[in-house]
């Protein structure tokens, strides 16, 4: 029997090795650029371009079209869907069956609607070839599919939403506080888009499926990405270091999976703002740095005025040096999800810094 398996691009894993296996690219929409979620999309350039980008953009899955491509000659061919409550790609793999099934009697299409995202995606896909190695006819796969994705019993849904929701980083000089009354107020496509998925999943919150939304501030760890790299290659490397004093929310990221496992294991729900036990300026980060990397660095005030100018003219350096936080009554019971302390984590970063 000639049998494939195809998923949508939200499962976001690249191959099925014992099964034929393709995906289905989700497409990201702008009044000057499509960008499709295949093997091909370069991610820190469409963020970057998106961060930019002030216009109109929208989302998009595969149309039945797409889908029945991909389908190819197999026999008998297993969809799998992100979740429909989330997006319409099982709606479209449905039609993309219909027509299949028309166009060529005797094959036949199963679509699996996930009810999740990526994780769930892929064990549904792995339970798939595993089912279809072991010689199951069509049929009998269909059946255990379907006794399998019911066995998951989702009943929590953790959403990993961003502090850029409430806007972008002041010019320096000027406080952003987010407290109980700070609405949130995005202006780029990607503070958007995470707003925008905030409110459709808490519209599926009911007495027997929890939502956890947690909007979290800047993340740092060994090996991590974005500007966090560049404060530990200044301790190492730079004599010098403008001397302004800021305040940031951040979270360690092992402080952020304690805080994770904490929510999943006692079921929370509702919005969640994690931080470290204590706010973060950007010239601690550099001189504990410093002091790991056995560098002397010499911090200096001398340029400060410019760098002031550039901030409120250019908003260079808001995010290196401004100042924005969540104040501290936002963050109940820090101490039983903040396991490593500041200077540690920076310790920890220095150690594992190549």
């Amino acid at each position: 029997m000639n049998f494939k398996i195809v998923a949508d691009s939200s499962a976001d894993f690249p191959e099925i090795k014992g099964v034929p296996f393709a995906t289905v690219p989700f497409k990201i929409v702008t009044d000057v650029k499509e960008y499709v979620d295949d093997g091909t999309l370069d991610v820190d350039g469409m963020v970057a371009d998106l961060l930019k980008y002030k216009g109109k953009s929208g989302t998009a899955c595969a149309g039945p079209g797409e889908w029945m491509t991909l389908f190819g000659d197999a026999e008998y061919v297993f969809c799998v869907t992100i979740s429909s409550n989330l997006s319409g790609s099982y709606s479209a793999a449905t039609v993309a069956k219909e027509q299949y099934e028309a166009a060529h009697p005797g094959r036949k299409v199963y679509v699996v609607d996930s009810l999740s995202a990526g994780a769930e995606m892929y064990m549904i896909a792995e339970k798939l070839e595993e089912l279809i190695l072991a010689g199951k006819s069509f049929e009998e796969i269909c059946t255990e599919i379907a006794e399998y994705t019911k066995s998951f019993g989702v009943k929590n849904f953790v959403f990993f939403s961003s502090m850029i929701v409430y806007g972008a980083d002041k010019p320096l000089g000027t406080e952003f506080i987010i407290d109980e009354t700070t609405d949130p107020n995005p202006e780029n496509f990607y503070g958007k888009s995470k707003l925008d998925a905030e409110q459709e999943l808490l519209k599926l919150q009911d007495n027997n499926f929890s939502v956890a939304i947690l909007r979290i501030p800047m993340v740092y760890g060994p090996d991590c990405k974005g500007n966090f790299p560049q404060l530990l290659k200044v301790a190492k490397k730079s004599p010098f270091c403008p001397n302004i004093k800021n305040k940031r929310s951040m979270i360690y990221v092992d402080n952020l999976c304690e805080f994770l496992r904490l929510v999943i294991e006692n079921n929370k729900s509702g919005i969640f703002y994690p931080q470290n036990s204590e706010y973060v300026s950007t010239v601690d980060i550099i001189k504990i740095a410093a002091k790991y990397f056995n560098h002397k660095i010499i911090f200096i005030r001398l340029f400060n005025p410019l760098i002031k100018l550039l901030s409120k003219r250019l908003g260079v350096n808001n995010k290196i040096f401004g100042t924005k936080f969540y104040d501290m009554s936002l963050s109940p019971d820090l101490e039983k999800y903040n396991i490593v302390d500041f200077e540690t984590s920076i310790k920890e970063c220095v150690l594992a810094f190549k």
